[in-house]
């Protein structure tokens, strides 16, 4: 991949992992909460002062949605991590709408990656949150711990092996 897209700031632990591949060219960032981009130096030491380092970095401020309804830009990558689906104003990034959003802005051969965490997630709220991801992508699959999962989905077929893996 030669360009990413990472909705949600967080800690910057994905930002850095996305970061930690020299490959990719264009980092861009979409955050709607300035202030969360004030604790990136807190955790500096699990995301790489990637904020402060990375210069293929371009962070934008805002709704991570209505960034992709409003740009023309596609990317090889895009990956989410936003705060549970119970919590206001996170449920949209949840959606059909918003994993059909991400579908057009994937070039081809694209990959869209999405942590979603279990914690007080009913059953039914696990199936549909699936569900949902699946009916957007030809090819998805799950990718799991003990506290949270991982979507990956693409429209092009994706093989991994376990020497990619442990790679």
């Amino acid at each position: 991949p030669k360009s990413a897209l990472v909705i949600g700031f967080g800690a910057g632990v994905t930002l850095g992992a996305v970061a930690a591949h020299k490959d990719i060219e264009e980092i861009t960032l979409v955050e709607i909460e300035p202030a969360v981009l004030n604790s990136g130096s807190l955790f500096a030491h699990v995301n790489d002062d990637v904020l402060m380092s990375d210069p293929r970095l371009e962070v934008i401020i805002q709704d991570g949605r209505n960034f992709l309804k409003t740009t023309n830009r596609k990317f090889d990558v895009i990956t989410a991590d936003p705060v549970h689906p119970w919590a206001a104003g996170s449920a949209y990034l949840y959606t059909t709408e918003y994993y059909a959003e991400a579908t057009r802005h994937l070039n081809d051969g694209g990959v869209m990656c999405q942590w979603v965490p279990l914690t007080a997630l009913s059953i039914e709220n696990f199936k549909s949150i699936i569900g949902t991801f699946a009916q957007n992508f030809k090819y998805a699959s799950v990718w799991t711990t003990a506290t949270d999962f991982a979507l990956v989905g693409s429209n092009s077929p994706f093989e991994l092996s376990v020497a990619e893996l442990s790679e």
